[in-house]
């Protein structure tokens, strides 16, 4: 790290303005303690400077369907570029945005028309879902006819898609997630119903293979995930019973069968969205939920039994709707990142490993966004990229939140005896705490 340099106003007075971070950690570190070095000996502060994560720059990348409801990201055309899907709940559409490598998207787009027995696709997800190929597939959670749940959309691998076909059942799905849940190292799809059904089409797709069961109160978000820890863990459901305030898992049985409910309160009202990680580096699964009602996250960690500790929730913007899990800035914990639809925002929730996060940071998104997802959409970045669907009445949009480093112009002046102050110019000194200099490595989050 460079060594100190400063402007003296008088012997009991240092100004500081931050170093360039990026030449000695990834963005969103704890840099400290402080050090001022004179010729009598050595002061140290009493606490750090922090650099929280930088401002991130909200903009248009494409044009999805009408009413966007549901995204997911991978790589369709198998270029190593990140791609995007949106399930157009309005248009009865699903969107293909293939990534540029740099935060946009190409143009056109490939609209996916859905047959009529798919109405309102609301739910989206991805998986390997062909047997025998490594192509990503598409499956889509639809209200539609009596009978129908989803629509499979097959992929090629080359960025084209085959027609989309029915995947039945008598529940129509609201949210799908894609996983394995029999232990055949094949993914299954695994679909919510606001009934309280949770539906189970295990992999192949369309053998009819699978099984449903009742929650007894409406659910909404789905996930798998293995809740039970111990000798050979097997996957189970987790779903969000939102007119419950509760979540509920499923634990599996490892073939497909799955034992009863148990249900955790979360400490908020109308959750209808849920994701999954390790908040606490604890090998145990935890679970996080958007509560609508309240305009709350709720974090439950889980105990490795199906069970969580008690919720903590934690402020965001109003109406929060979709939330993933992700490392906003690369220090090796789980972040929550979430929609705000009626603030027009997305908030992140920054974790501290310890299963605990920090108030909210919110950045403006555009109207309304609905779902949200996050990935490295730009080549050769570290710092993973927020892209969020936007539901802006009839002209309907992604974004990308990118981020805006901190870049350092210059300082004076450039030597002087402590009590020196320093003025250090440059751009997107956002949300910044504190300043370190000769400070030791990179610790903790702030």
């Amino acid at each position: 790290m460079p060594a100190a340099s400063f402007t003296v106003n008088s012997p009991s007075s240092i100004t500081a303005i931050v170093p360039d971070v990026t030449s000695v950690a990834p963005d969103g570190y704890t840099l400290g303690p402080v050090t001022v070095t004179a010729a009598v000996g050595v002061a140290q502060s009493a606490t750090d400077f922090a650099v929280v994560p930088p401002a991130l720059t909200a903009f248009a990348i494409g044009a999805a369907g009408q009413q966007p409801t549901g995204l997911a990201v991978g790589d369709f055309n198998g270029d190593g570029k990140l791609d995007a899907a949106t399930a157009d709940y309005g248009s009865n559409t699903v969107t293909v945005l293939f990534g540029a490598g740099d935060g946009t998207f190409l143009s056109p787009t490939l609209t996916i028309p859905l047959p009529s027995y798919a109405h309102h696709p609301f739910g989206i997800a991805v998986g390997k879902l062909t047997p025998g190929s490594d192509a990503l597939s598409i499956v889509t959670a639809n209200g539609g006819e009596s009978g129908v749940c989803a629509a499979l959309i097959r992929g090629n691998g080359d960025g084209t898609f085959q027609a989309a076909q029915p995947v039945f059942y008598a529940h129509p799905f609201v949210q799908v997630a894609v996983g394995d849940v029999d232990g055949d190292n094949l993914p299954d799809i695994v679909g919510a119903s606001t009934d309280g059904t949770c539906t189970v089409n295990l992999s192949p797709v369309g053998s009819g293979r699978g099984a449903e069961f009742s929650l007894s109160t409406p659910i909404f978000g789905v996930a798998i995930a293995k809740f039970h820890t111990g000798s050979g863990p097997k996957p189970g459901v987790v779903v969000a019973a939102y007119a419950a305030g509760k979540i509920g898992v499923v634990p599996g049985n490892g073939d497909g069968t799955f034992a009863a409910p148990i249900f955790t309160d979360v400490g908020g009202q109308n959750d209808k969205f849920l994701a999954v990680g390790d908040f606490n580096h604890d090998g145990k699964a935890d679970v996080a939920t958007s509560n609508q009602d309240s305009n709350t996250v709720s974090v439950l960690l889980g105990n490795g039994n199906g069970t969580f500790l008690a919720a903590a929730t934690y402020a965001v913007g109003a109406t929060p709707m979709g939330i993933t899990v992700g490392d906003v800035n690369n220090d090796g914990n789980a972040d929550l990142i979430v929609t705000d639809f009626g603030s027009d925002a997305v908030s992140v929730l920054m974790g501290d490993g310890t299963g605990a996060f920090a108030p909210e940071l919110r950045y403006a998104a555009g109207t309304h966004p609905t779902a949200v997802a996050m990935g490295a959409f730009t080549t050769g970045e570290a710092t993973p990229d927020i892209v969020a669907a936007l539901d802006l009445g009839h002209a309907h949009d992604l974004v990308t939140l990118a981020s805006n480093k901190p870049t350092i112009t210059g300082f004076t002046p450039t030597n002087g005896p402590a009590g020196t102050q320093v003025v250090i110019t440059g751009t997107n000194f956002v949300n910044v705490a504190a300043v370190a200099f000769n400070g030791k490595r990179p610790r903790t989050l702030s």
